[in-house]
C-alpha cells in the first residue's frame, strides 16, 4: 500500500520513528508499505487507489481542508501516530481501530496492479534532485524483491570465479571528502572516484559476456553469477543511497522547526543540509547504473509469468 510523505526529505525511516504505532499496526496486519510522495497540498494527493497519507506541519493546506479532501477519496491521513477525523482534529485514542477498519476494508483495492508496477519501474519522472534520489530507491527496492522471485528464483550463487569481484559502491562519505587535496566536487558531498569505478566495472564485465557469447537470460552458471553479482552490487550502492538519505533527513528535521518559526537556521545546518543533498545525487547515480543494467533483464523475465511489456 502507497504511504505519501512529505516533504521530499522525510524516508519511511523518520515517518516509522514518529509513528511507531502506525507502523507496528500495518506490521501486524502484513500491510508491505510503498514509499511514495505528495507535494504539500491537496491538489497534489493522487486520487486512483485508497492511501496512506502522512500529514506535516509544513504543509501549505489546513489540516481542515485536508480531511475534506482525502475523506472521500478513502485516504487515511495520520501525524505522530494520530490519525487526521473528517472535521481536521488529530485523534490518537482508537487509533488502531480505525487503521485496522481501513486496511480490512481498502487493501484490495489499494494493492499495485502488474500494469502499475511496470510502469514505476521504467518512470523517469523530471524531479528536484531529492526526489530524484527518493525515487531511484523505491524503484530499487521493488527491483531486488522482483529480482530474487523471478530472475533468481531458488537459485543460489554458483560456485565460479567468473564475475567474482564485487562492485564499488558510489560512497555517500568517501574518506577523500577529508582530505586537503579533495577536489571541489568531493568537498560538496560527491564521489567522482566512486562512480567512475563502477561505470568502468560494469563496462568491463559486458564486454566479457559478449566476449564468453554469454545469453544472459538464460540459466547457466555464468549467467547466473552476473545476475547474482548485479544484485550485490545493487544492494551495496543502495545501502549508501539509504545513508545520505538519512543524513538529509536528519538535516532538514534539525531545520524544520527553524523554518516553521520563520526563523533563520545557522548557516552550518544549511550548510550541511545542502551538502546532504549532493551525497543523495551522487550516492543515486550509482544505484541507477546498476538498476539499469539490471532492468532489462528483469522485464523480460517478468513478462513470462503475465507482466506487460512496456510499449517505451
Amino acid at each position: 500500500m502507497r504511504m505519501f510523505l512529505f516533504p521530499a526529505y522525510v524516508c519511511l525511516a523518520a515517518a516509522r520513528a514518529n509513528s511507531p504505532k502506525v507502523f507496528e499496526i500495518l506490521k501486524k496486519m502484513g500491510v508491505e508499505v510503498e514509499e511514495a510522495y505528495w507535494g504539500g497540498t491537496v491538489d497534489s494527493i493522487p486520487t486512483d487507489k485508497p492511501s496512506l497519507v502522512r500529514a506535516s506541519s509544513l504543509m501549505s493546506c489546513k489540516e481542515s481542508e485536508l480531511a475534506q479532501h482525502c475523506g472521500p477519496l478513502r485516504h487515511f491521513v495520520y501525524y505522530d501516530d494520530r490519525y487526521l477525523d473528517i472535521n481536521g482534529n488529530y485523534i490518537g485514542a482508537d487509533l488502531e481501530q480505525r487503521l485496522t477498519s481501513f486496511i480490512e476494508v481498502n487493501r484490495q483495492a489499494a494493492e499495485l496492479s502488474p500494469q502499475d508496477v511496470v510502469e514505476f519501474l521504467v518512470s523517469n519522472p523530471d524531479m528536484p534532485t531529492v526526489d530524484r534520489g527518493l525515487h531511484i530507491q523505491r524503484q530499487a527496492n521493488l527491483m531486488l524483491k522482483l529480482w530474487d522471485k523471478y530472475v533468481l528464483g531458488d537459485r543460489k550463487r554458483p560456485n565460479t570465479h567468473e564475475f567474482g569481484n564485487e562492485y564499488p559502491a558510489v560512497k555517500s562519505r568517501p574518506q577523500s571528502h577529508n582530505k586537503e587535496s579533495a577536489s571541489v566536487a568531493e568537498q560538496a558531498g560527491f564521489d567522482p572516484e566512486g562512480f567512475n569505478r563502477l561505470t568502468a566495472a560494469l563496462k568491463e564485465d559486458g564486454l566479457a559476456i559478449k566476449n564468453l557469447e554469454i545469453d544472459v537470460d538464460s540459466q547457466q552458471t555464468l549467467a547466473l553469477a552476473y545476475k547474482h553479482k548485479l544484485r550485490r552490487g545493487l544492494v551495496a550502492n543502495l545501502r549508501e543511497l539509504q545513508n545520505s538519505s538519512h543524513d538529509t533527513a536528519a538535516s532538514f528535521q534539525f531545520i524544520e522547526p527553524f523554518i516553521a518559526h520563520r526563523a533563520s537556521p545557522p548557516f552550518g545546518a544549511i550548510h550541511e543540509a545542502m551538502k546532504s543533498r549532493h551525497r543523495v545525487y551522487s550516492t543515486s547515480s550509482g544505484v541507477k547504473l546498476l538498476y539499469q543494467a539490471m532492468l532489462p533483464i528483469l522485464l523480460k523475465e517478468a513478462a513470462k509469468v503475465g507482466y506487460p511489456v512496456p510499449t517505451n
